[in-house]
């Protein structure tokens, strides 16, 4: 959030406590919630991260961010959980999610398919590339 004064900052932080309790009242209501997107280029850290403020416990936050959201989407037959018959996509964490939610932003590894990938470590190539292309 850009510097705000202390008035809008006020005003921001009762607005972002009503949405929560808005969230919390569908959740108890039943309502499907799912996380989204909200950072670039897409990571679901933070919607995640919100639904386990909200008070959904951790194991459902997960079952509802990948199996729910593959089922919402119309892909539950081919994407959401790990078995026979699923496209491979698994992501390695830097711990356990059901115990520490933020956990989902420590992105050890990511196999998709057959590519194994390796977020910190590409991150570090892309910004050692970007510095050797401004140095030349």
């Amino acid at each position: 959030m850009p510097s705000s004064s202390p008035e809008e900052l006020d005003a921001y932080t009762r607005a972002f406590d009503r949405l929560m309790d808005v969230l919390r009242l569908l959740h108890a209501s039943g309502v499907p919630l799912w996380p989204g997107p909200t950072t670039a280029p897409v990571h679901p850290a933070p919607g995640v991260e919100l639904l386990a403020d909200i008070g959904m416990p951790a194991a459902e936050v997960l079952r509802v961010a990948t199996q729910g959201c593959a089922t919402h989407l119309g892909l539950g037959d081919s994407h959401g959980s790990v078995e026979t018959g699923q496209a491979a996509a698994l992501v390695l964490l830097d711990g356990d999610p059901t115990t520490d939610i933020s956990v989902v932003r420590r992105i050890r590894a990511v196999m998709n398919g057959k590519s194994l990938y390796f977020p910190a470590r590409s991150m570090r190539n892309s910004v050692s590339s970007r510095s050797a292309r401004r140095r030349a």
